[in-house]
Protein backbone atom coordinates (compact mmCIF):
# COMPACT_ATOMS: atom_id res chain seq x y z
CA UNK A 1 0.00 0.00 0.00
CA UNK A 2 1.50 3.48 -0.14
CA UNK A 3 1.58 6.34 1.79
CA UNK A 4 -1.62 7.24 3.85
CA UNK A 5 -3.18 10.42 2.90
CA UNK A 6 -2.80 13.49 5.25
CA UNK A 7 -6.04 13.34 7.81
CA UNK A 8 -9.28 15.39 6.24
CA UNK A 9 -10.33 18.40 7.75
CA UNK A 10 -13.32 19.80 7.01
CA UNK A 11 -13.40 23.28 5.27
CA UNK A 12 -15.82 25.19 8.04
CA UNK A 13 -13.96 24.00 11.00
CA UNK A 14 -11.07 26.22 10.71
CA UNK A 15 -11.79 29.44 11.33
CA UNK A 16 -9.65 32.66 10.05
CA UNK A 17 -9.34 36.02 11.72
CA UNK A 18 -10.14 38.31 8.92
CA UNK A 19 -13.41 39.52 10.07
CA UNK A 20 -11.30 40.05 13.60
CA UNK A 21 -8.77 42.05 11.78
CA UNK A 22 -11.62 44.09 9.34
CA UNK A 23 -13.23 44.83 12.85
CA UNK A 24 -10.00 46.23 14.28
CA UNK A 25 -9.01 48.14 11.36
CA UNK A 26 -12.72 49.90 11.10
CA UNK A 27 -12.58 51.26 14.48
CA UNK A 28 -8.83 52.35 14.33
CA UNK A 29 -10.47 54.44 11.37
CA UNK A 30 -13.36 55.39 13.22
CA UNK A 31 -11.46 56.66 16.25
CA UNK A 32 -9.14 58.57 13.98
CA UNK A 33 -11.99 59.99 12.26
CA UNK A 34 -14.03 61.10 15.36
CA UNK A 35 -10.53 62.59 16.98
CA UNK A 36 -9.99 64.40 13.91
CA UNK A 37 -13.46 65.50 13.93
CA UNK A 38 -12.77 66.41 17.42
CA UNK A 39 -9.49 68.19 16.49
CA UNK A 40 -11.08 70.64 13.96
CA UNK A 41 -13.69 71.63 15.43
CA UNK A 42 -11.71 72.57 18.57
CA UNK A 43 -9.03 74.17 15.89
CA UNK A 44 -11.92 75.77 14.56
CA UNK A 45 -13.45 77.56 18.02
CA UNK A 46 -10.14 78.64 19.19
CA UNK A 47 -9.51 80.22 15.76
CA UNK A 48 -13.26 81.72 16.10
CA UNK A 49 -12.84 83.00 19.70
CA UNK A 50 -9.58 84.92 18.72
CA UNK A 51 -10.79 86.25 15.90
CA UNK A 52 -14.07 87.26 16.82
CA UNK A 53 -13.58 90.47 17.91
CA UNK A 54 -11.67 91.60 14.73
CA UNK A 55 -14.95 90.36 12.59
CA UNK A 56 -17.38 92.32 14.99
CA UNK A 57 -14.98 95.20 14.57
CA UNK A 58 -15.15 94.83 10.43
CA UNK A 59 -19.03 94.24 10.72
CA UNK A 60 -19.04 97.50 13.11
CA UNK A 61 -16.66 99.85 10.47
CA UNK A 62 -18.79 98.52 7.71
CA UNK A 63 -21.94 99.83 9.28
CA UNK A 64 -20.21 103.41 10.00
CA UNK A 65 -18.92 103.56 7.02
CA UNK A 66 -21.81 103.72 5.47
CA UNK A 67 -23.80 105.97 7.99
CA UNK A 68 -21.20 108.45 6.85
CA UNK A 69 -22.65 108.15 3.63
CA UNK A 70 -26.32 108.34 4.28
CA UNK A 71 -25.51 111.33 6.44
CA UNK A 72 -24.13 112.39 3.82
CA UNK A 73 -27.02 111.55 0.91
CA UNK A 74 -29.22 113.34 3.20
CA UNK A 75 -26.89 116.75 3.60
CA UNK A 76 -26.53 117.61 -0.63
CA UNK A 77 -23.89 115.61 -0.51
CA UNK A 78 -21.72 116.57 2.31
CA UNK A 79 -19.51 114.85 5.09
CA UNK A 80 -19.96 115.68 8.44
CA UNK A 81 -17.34 118.30 10.42
CA UNK A 82 -14.55 116.48 11.51
CA UNK A 83 -15.08 117.99 15.20
CA UNK A 84 -18.57 116.63 15.42
CA UNK A 85 -18.86 113.31 13.11
CA UNK A 86 -19.51 110.62 15.38
CA UNK A 87 -22.00 112.55 17.13
CA UNK A 88 -23.56 114.02 13.32
CA UNK A 89 -23.40 109.91 12.30
CA UNK A 90 -24.19 108.13 15.17
CA UNK A 91 -28.41 108.31 14.45
CA UNK A 92 -27.63 106.62 11.17
CA UNK A 93 -25.35 104.16 12.57
CA UNK A 94 -27.56 103.19 15.55
CA UNK A 95 -30.00 102.47 12.86
CA UNK A 96 -27.61 100.32 10.82
CA UNK A 97 -26.16 98.45 13.84
CA UNK A 98 -29.81 97.52 14.90
CA UNK A 99 -30.78 95.83 11.50
CA UNK A 100 -27.41 94.03 11.69
CA UNK A 101 -26.94 92.60 15.17
CA UNK A 102 -30.66 90.94 14.11
CA UNK A 103 -29.04 89.66 10.39
CA UNK A 104 -25.71 88.32 12.82
CA UNK A 105 -26.79 88.03 16.24
CA UNK A 106 -23.44 86.17 17.48
CA UNK A 107 -20.97 89.20 16.41
CA UNK A 108 -21.20 92.42 18.59
CA UNK A 109 -21.45 95.54 16.82
CA UNK A 110 -19.89 98.91 18.24
CA UNK A 111 -22.17 100.96 20.68
CA UNK A 112 -23.40 103.64 18.49
CA UNK A 113 -23.50 105.39 22.14
CA UNK A 114 -19.91 105.04 23.25
CA UNK A 115 -16.49 104.70 21.94
CA UNK A 116 -15.91 102.98 18.18
CA UNK A 117 -13.50 101.15 17.53
CA UNK A 118 -12.03 97.29 18.43
CA UNK A 119 -11.09 95.20 20.92
CA UNK A 120 -7.49 92.83 20.25
CA UNK A 121 -7.74 89.40 20.26
CA UNK A 122 -7.89 89.46 24.23
CA UNK A 123 -10.76 91.69 24.48
CA UNK A 124 -8.75 93.99 26.89
CA UNK A 125 -7.08 96.38 24.55
CA UNK A 126 -8.99 99.20 22.60
CA UNK A 127 -8.99 100.84 19.02
CA UNK A 128 -10.61 103.97 17.39
CA UNK A 129 -12.16 105.23 14.52
CA UNK A 130 -11.15 108.38 13.48
CA UNK A 131 -12.33 110.69 10.67
CA UNK A 132 -10.07 111.80 8.07
CA UNK A 133 -9.93 115.97 9.01
CA UNK A 134 -8.76 116.99 5.50
CA UNK A 135 -12.74 115.76 4.46
CA UNK A 136 -14.34 117.76 6.93
CA UNK A 137 -17.28 119.19 5.13
CA UNK A 138 -16.49 118.24 1.75
CA UNK A 139 -18.95 117.15 -0.90
CA UNK A 140 -18.66 113.57 -1.57
CA UNK A 141 -18.85 114.25 -5.45
CA UNK A 142 -15.95 116.66 -5.08
CA UNK A 143 -13.16 114.03 -3.75
CA UNK A 144 -12.13 112.38 -7.16
CA UNK A 145 -10.61 109.12 -6.27
CA UNK A 146 -13.39 107.78 -3.76
CA UNK A 147 -12.40 104.11 -3.74
CA UNK A 148 -8.78 104.88 -2.31
CA UNK A 149 -9.09 107.76 -0.17
CA UNK A 150 -9.44 107.35 3.16
CA UNK A 151 -12.23 108.83 5.24
CA UNK A 152 -12.39 106.57 8.31
CA UNK A 153 -9.62 104.92 9.83
CA UNK A 154 -8.78 102.86 12.33
CA UNK A 155 -5.93 104.50 15.21
CA UNK A 156 -4.47 103.42 18.15
CA UNK A 157 -6.25 106.35 20.00
CA UNK A 158 -9.53 106.03 21.75
CA UNK A 159 -12.16 108.75 22.31
CA UNK A 160 -15.74 109.83 20.73
CA UNK A 161 -15.07 112.53 17.67
CA UNK A 162 -11.73 111.82 16.83
CA UNK A 163 -10.12 113.66 13.71
CA UNK A 164 -6.86 114.06 12.52
CA UNK A 165 -5.37 114.19 8.92
CA UNK A 166 -4.86 110.50 7.76
CA UNK A 167 -1.63 108.99 7.29
CA UNK A 168 -0.24 105.43 7.12
CA UNK A 169 0.45 103.75 10.03
CA UNK A 170 2.58 100.80 10.24
CA UNK A 171 1.35 97.38 10.05
CA UNK A 172 3.46 95.85 12.82
CA UNK A 173 1.94 98.52 15.38
CA UNK A 174 -1.63 97.24 14.02
CA UNK A 175 -3.81 94.70 17.01
CA UNK A 176 -2.76 90.93 16.74
CA UNK A 177 -4.58 88.50 15.38
CA UNK A 178 -3.76 84.91 16.17
CA UNK A 179 -0.43 86.61 17.68
CA UNK A 180 0.29 88.60 14.20
CA UNK A 181 0.00 92.23 12.96
CA UNK A 182 -3.34 92.04 11.18
CA UNK A 183 -3.35 96.11 9.74
CA UNK A 184 -5.31 98.63 10.51
CA UNK A 185 -8.84 99.05 9.46
CA UNK A 186 -9.90 101.63 6.45
CA UNK A 187 -12.90 102.65 5.55
CA UNK A 188 -12.78 104.45 2.07
CA UNK A 189 -14.65 107.55 0.68
CA UNK A 190 -17.46 105.02 -0.58
CA UNK A 191 -18.23 103.82 2.91
CA UNK A 192 -16.28 100.72 2.00
CA UNK A 193 -13.79 98.49 4.53
CA UNK A 194 -10.33 98.64 1.97
CA UNK A 195 -8.75 94.80 1.94
CA UNK A 196 -5.83 94.92 4.24
CA UNK A 197 -3.04 95.24 2.30
CA UNK A 198 -3.97 97.97 -0.61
Amino acid sequence: MGPTPPPYEPMGKKKTSTTTIVLIVLGICAVCCVLGVLGTAGAGFFAFKKAKNFASCSVGATEVGHAVVQYADDHNGKLPDAKTWQDEVKPYFAKLAAKGSQKVSFLNSMDPNGVWGCKDETGTGMTGFAFDSDLSGKKLDDIQDKQDTVMIFETSKTGINLAEPYKELPRQDSPKIMNSPRGWILINANGRVIPAGT
